[in-house]
């Protein structure tokens, strides 16, 4: 694409890079977000150096780098066991829950999940994920909530899902409702649906305000 200048020349115009990129350079490069989306979508869990570098396939200085600016930041922590040391993100960091759901949003699941999805993004109206992950208060190994709410059925996002699990090697737990289902049940004070609302949510797909035309049965 392009644009003319005030003289008459033509200039190319940017094109907006892949959100995993903008990610990248937001976070001044591509090892930090690897460890971030690795300790932020497995909070409970402890890593050792090596694994970290196995885990995300960066080069051992990379990891190393990136291992000492977290540090600094106070986002991880240490403890030594035997001759390794361990490392694991601090939950109770004042930005926790802000950087969770951004990773989280975009190159921890939601990146993926999209990639996954594009074939269908058209019949979804709202995606986001619910439960222990959004809240922060997970276990080991829990289950990443999804809630899917548009024109689609559980039979249609499954091979997705299924590509989602292989892809993180996390289970991954879907609910799919159609708008006017999701609308009816929220109105008939469906104890599931009433505290799915009103529970913390992390969108990867609309946002707040889609969730509530479909509440309210607006168009999107």
């Amino acid at each position: 694409m392009t644009k003319r200048s005030g003289r008459g020349r033509k200039r190319r115009l940017a094109r907006p890079r892949a959100p995993a990129a903008g990610i990248s350079r937001l976070f001044g490069g591509r090892a930090i977000v690897a460890l971030l989306k690795l300790f932020l979508s497995n909070p409970a869990r402890d890593f050792y150096q090596r694994e970290l570098v196995a885990l995300t396939g960066e080069r051992l200085f990379l990891v190393q780098t990136a291992l000492r600016k977290l540090r600094e930041a106070q986002i991880i922590g240490q403890v030594s066991r035997g001759n390794r040391i361990y490392y694991r993100v601090d939950p109770s960091h004042p930005v926790y829950q802000e950087l969770k759901a951004l990773i989280l949003k975009t190159v921890g699941f939601g990146d993926v999940l999209r990639t996954h999805l594009k074939a269908l993004s058209d019949r979804i109206r709202v995606a986001f994920i619910y439960g222990s992950v959004a809240r922060g208060d997970e276990a080991a190994g829990s289950d990443i909530d999804v809630m899917l709410i548009g024109d689609i059925s559980g039979r249609q996002v499954a091979p997705a899902i299924a590509a989602v699990r292989r892809s993180l090697n996390r289970e991954v737990n879907p609910s799919t409702y159609s708008a006017d289902e999701f609308r009816r049940k929220y109105r008939e004070g469906s104890p599931f649906i009433k505290e799915v609302v009103s529970d913390t949510k992390i969108f990867v797909m609309g946002n707040e305000s889609a969730l509530k035309k479909v509440l309210t049965g607006r168009s999107a």
